[in-house]
């Protein structure tokens, strides 16, 4: 047995991130890092690898789905999932996916279009992250494999517009979280009532997410990409991908096997109009106890405002396409029910990786890692230091969200103390580090529950998804530490630093990339 918070910690969570980018399959390597994680918690004995084995099951995988405190949020995510994906069965089958095809070729004739309109659908659901990626992914699939754009750039450009978009605009389930966080501690400080504020001001200085969201624009407009998404464009461009093409063939022959459906894009919109206005209401509803804005997201119970709005749209799934089609029903739950096992890949990998974050959570691997970075840190340096900490932190327990709750009372509390106050500029380059370093930790690591997520909805080997995206975040957050973090340190404002950070990463991306000859 090791003691908590020491650097044998960060073990568990190693192991499974090497083991699957050198293997590639992510299952075996979550429950490997799981098991060393369960063997490094209990006294060493000659039976102890035994009692680990049976930990990983009995204890691990159990309080990943009911944790102790009978918390409801593991379950609730696995539920929105299946019934995600039992929607997306049934609007697959009913022509609304073929009517969504039909209705986007109009406009995505070529790779670039093709690129963009999957960089605005990203964009216009910017609400959640997780209906981000599983509207988007799922939606823009059949487009893009006929144009000839890789699964590795669809996932990447599913992922890197969910989390950095609802981590900015201010009407998303992120910033209830977010804005709760800053007040709580805030108020722990004597300072309550400015926690929205003090978000609302720290946004220009959240410079990953924006550089990011800028790096996917300049992406799907020029057509040019560097490092391994270059290589799978090319392989895309010449249909060297046969996996994908013997795949997109077998959804072909399932989607119209047995039935003759003409595409519908109302079967489609129905169902996911269903899911945005309800889950929308929900917020509402579950915020009620605030009166502005801010006091309702902070309030709202963002999960259970994604369920209600999942089953909503299942339900609105199967009515639409009874109403509308000449299906029976016993043929559309049979629908519904293929759509929820396609799911269950993604619930197993999200279980495991909720299970390691359970082993991160009791070695204290979090506690570690800020007790090593914040050791003597000094003003200037105490965004980056923020920024690297979170980004760390994210990566090695694949929680975004975790690393936020863990950071944000520490980064105020130290921050107040040796800053000049909530609203200097490097108090709140220190909060918008935080939540950029989560977003960046949470691109780059392959137990991510968004990453993970990203994969399943565009069907791209989630390995492929994470070795070709890590590039783009490891530049995009290069530039966001030197040209933005670390001139905030010495006060220079976000105003200035911001321009000057989008004009290096637009230098440095037209000399780095090469354009993809189709």
């Amino acid at each position: 047995m090791i003691d908590p918070g020491s650097w044998y910690s960060l073990l568990p969570a190693l192991t499974a991130i090497v083991l699957a980018l050198i293997t590639k399959r992510i299952v075996p390597s979550l429950v490997g890092g799981v098991f060393l994680g369960a063997w490094m918690a209990i006294p060493f004995n000659g039976m102890s690898w035994l009692v680990a084995a049976g930990d990983v099951v009995d204890t691990y995988v159990l309080r990943a789905i009911v944790p102790e405190d009978g918390s409801t949020s593991s379950l609730t995510i696995i539920v929105f999932s299946l019934l995600i994906g039992g929607m997306v069965g049934i609007i697959r089958n009913n022509g609304g996916t073929a009517g969504i095809v039909s209705r986007v070729s109009r406009f995505a004739t070529s790779r670039t279009t093709g690129q963009q309109s999957t960089f605005l659908l990203g964009l216009a659901i910017f609400f959640d992250d997780y209906a981000n990626s599983m509207i988007v992914g799922n939606a823009m699939r059949p487009v893009t494999d006929a144009l000839r754009i890789s699964r590795e750039k669809l996932a990447f450009i599913v992922d890197a517009t969910a989390a950095p978009v609802a981590s900015l605009f201010l009407v998303t389930t992120w910033i209830g979280y977010e804005v709760g966080l800053f007040e709580d501690a805030l108020s722990d400080a004597g300072m309550a009532g400015i926690g929205y504020a003090t978000f609302l001001q720290a946004i220009p200085y959240s410079f990953y997410p924006i550089l990011m969201i800028v790096l996917v624009g300049l992406i799907v407009s020029t057509n040019r990409d560097f490092g391994l998404m270059l290589a799978a464009e090319k392989r895309a461009v010449n249909n060297d991908r046969q996996n994908e093409k013997q795949q997109t063939q077998q959804e072909l022959k399932q989607d119209s096997a047995e039935r003759e459906v003409a595409p519908a894009i109302l079967n489609a919109l129905i169902p996911i109009g269903t899911l945005l206005v309800v889950t929308l209401i929900g917020i509402v509803v579950t915020g009620s106890d605030g009166t502005t804005v801010g006091e309702i997201l902070n309030s709202a119970d963002s999960l259970l405002s994604l369920l209600w709005g999942s089953a909503a749209s299942a339900v609105a799934a199967v009515v639409v396409t009874k109403l509308r089609t000449q299906q029976n029903l016993g043929t559309i739950i049979d629908d519904l029910m293929q759509g929820m096992q396609s799911m269950l890949f993604a619930v197993v990998i999200l279980v495991l990786a909720w299970a390691l974050m359970g082993v991160n959570e009791l070695l204290d691997t979090q506690g570690f890692l800020v007790s090593l970075l914040y050791g003597g840190s000094i003003t200037w340096l105490l965004p980056s230091i923020v920024f690297i900490l979170a980004s760390v932190t994210a990566f090695s327990t694949g929680t975004s969200w975790g690393t936020m709750g863990v950071l944000v009372p520490l980064t105020v509390s130290i921050g107040l103390s040796v800053t000049g106050g909530p609203e200097s500029t490097v108090f709140l380059a220190c909060c918008a580090s935080v939540l950029s370093g989560a977003v960046l930790g949470d691109h780059c690591s392959p137990i991510s529950d968004t990453t993970i997520l990203s994969s399943i909805a565009t069907q791209c080997d989630h390995i492929e998804h994470v070795r070709t995206q890590l590039p783009y975040a490891a530049f995009a957050g290069a530039i966001a530490l030197v040209c933005g973090l670390l001139p905030a340190g010495f006060g220079l404002s976000a105003w200035i630093a911001l321009p000057i950070s989008v004009g290096v990463l637009v230098a440095l991306f037209f000399a780095l990339s090469s354009k993809v000859e189709v």
